[in-house]
């Protein structure tokens, strides 16, 4: 804090948020004695940010009793050249009045984040999570935060986070002495370990289905399951869920950078309980789905990044709307330029899509009939384009299982529980990840899809009797070469599962298998 003779003037730190990027932003506040009294905020502040004035007002007199109504106050947002927007400017600027006005003093290396009400209390903010790791990447060392943003924080080392809940406890925090309220551990008690409401067991039948979505969940593979309604497709897809493994440490970040810019933040992905999973409804969107907005918020496909997008029903979605997979499927990120600049952002997501054969439903089932004509069949397939099955890894098609061998399931007819089959696949999928982490390590990669083709001739060669079966393959089945590569990918999966060092035969002929349409 500076005086000079009628001025007095403060700088506190803060953060612009574009997309899941932050930028630094100095809250400047100067106080003026001999000048006209009012409140101005200056630098291309948004109206969420001119509104400050009225919420940091009333806030500051309700929880100190009195406001400097008689003096000139004048915020700065710098860089003015940025344009700001956002209630989370609110703590910043309260913060540095108070410091000015009750002669409340601040360290240097501190920041604040969050919106004050007209009482005084702070309210949960959009964004903390960003606000966070900007300030750790910055080294500053003491955030005030709003306290109900503290467990979305609690991850984040080397950070000292002071949790406020009203305006008041900002005297008793300025001496970085008190420490925070909130039980860590006891948040973390109370979160169950893991949610998923289908177990594999739960599923009638499907023995073929199951061993595709081990494959998918192991090496991040997508798949689709079509076949005629009630034969389980849904349930598999959700049953996906219970098997996949948790999120890594270096993994967690990115999650949580994505879901704290959208405002969707999940306890169970910031403390590292289970991956995203995401079931966006066929109406959904263009810029739902890929993220878009004058401030870029991201879509379903990154609040997919490291787990599952899945699409139920996926025939029914606009042709517009699975077009835009098209790139992300393949690059793992996606650009969203807008006139205020361009942001770049993740989703590396495993899609799993639901599909019927035709619009009844029943084509090819072998004991309903089909009431459609042959051109509604063909228009209905053609709703997924070549490009998007290409681009897919694993095609099944199921049946009913009413017509399995009914010893599958005689134990569930007869009222006997089931054994839970999940958590034992689910550390098979582990280990099997485990297998590819060790081998991709150098590579930065943590699953064989997101192998390149380069990596894929240089960890996944094929002998003599593999080269000749994929090469009878390609022939019959003409093949594109990307289809080629991405059943080696495959191939290599099911090998990790078998814990085999190279790829057998029988490993890619399973592979191939799962590309036959």
């Amino acid at each position: 804090m500076r005086k000079k003779g009628s001025t007095m003037l403060t700088k506190v730190k803060s953060a612009y948020f574009f997309g899941t990027d932050a930028f630094e932003v100095d809250v400047e506040v100067n106080i003026l004695e001999r000048c006209m009294p009012g409140f101005e905020i200056v630098g291309l502040a948004g109206r969420e940010v001119a509104e400050s004035r009225e919420r940091v007002k009333n806030a500051i007199l309700n929880a100190y009793g009195r406001f400097p109504y008689d003096k000139k106050i004048v915020v700065n947002l710098a860089p003015a050249d940025i344009p700001k927007e956002g209630s989370y400017y609110d703590l910043s600027i309260a913060a540095g009045i108070l410091s000015l006005t009750f002669a409340i003093q601040f360290p240097c290396d501190s920041a604040f984040f969050g919106e004050v009400s007209m009482d005084g209390q702070v309210r949960k903010t959009r964004g903390a999570y960003l606000f966070g790791a900007f300030a750790k990447a910055k080294a500053i060392k003491n955030l005030f935060v709003p306290s109900d943003c503290y467990q979305e924080l609690s991850s984040i080392k080397d950070v000292t986070i002071y949790p406020i809940s009203n305006l008041s406890q900002l005297a008793n925090f300025a001496d970085l002495k008190a420490p925070p309220t909130t039980d860590l551990e006891t948040v973390r008690r109370s979160l169950p370990s893991r949610i998923c409401d289908v177990d594999f067991c739960d599923i009638l039948g499907q023995d073929t289905a199951k061993r595709a979505l081990v494959i998918s969940a192991a090496g991040g593979h997508s798949i689709l399951l079509s076949g005629s309604p009630g034969s389980g497709k849904s349930m598999l897809a959700k049953a996906l869920r219970g098997i996949l493994p948790d999120l890594r440490e270096y993994e967690v970040g990115e999650v949580a950078k994505i879901y704290s810019a959208s405002g969707f933040v999940d306890d169970l992905i910031v403390q590292n309980l289970c991956r995203p999973f995401r079931s966006p409804h066929h109406t959904i969107s263009y810029s739902g789905m890929v993220g878009g907005g004058s401030v870029p918020k991201p879509g379903e496909i990154s609040l997919a990044h490291k787990g599952v997008l899945f699409l139920d029903e996926m025939s029914e979605f606009q042709p517009s709307i699975l077009e835009c997979l098209r790139q992300p499927m393949e690059d793992g990120f996606i650009t969203i330029s807008r006139s205020k600049g361009s942001v770049r952002m993740p989703c590396e997501f495993t899609l799993v899509g639901c599909t019927n054969p035709c619009p009844c439903g029943f084509f090819g089932d072998p004991k309903n009939v089909c009431k459609c004509s042959p051109p509604d069949v063909a228009r209905y397939k053609k709703r997924l384009s070549g490009p998007i099955l290409d681009r897919i890894d694993i095609f099944l098609r199921i049946h009913n299982p009413a017509y399995e061998v009914q010893s599958t399931y005689s134990g569930f007819m007869g009222g006997g529980k089931a054994e839970k089959v999940s958590d034992q696949l689910r550390a098979r999928v582990e280990k099997a990840r485990a297998a590819q982490e060790l081998r991709l390590e150098a590579e930065h990669i943590g699953i064989n899809a997101r192998m390149t083709n380069d990596l894929v001739k240089k960890y996944c060669v094929l002998d003599h009797t593999c080269s000749d079966l994929l090469e009878r393959a390609v022939y019959k089945l003409a093949l594109t070469p990307r289809t080629v590569f991405k059943i080696i990918k495959v191939a290599r999966t099911i090998a990790d599962l078998d814990e085999a060092l190279t790829i057998l035969p029988s490993h890619l002929a399973e592979a191939i298998q799962y590309k036959c349409i």
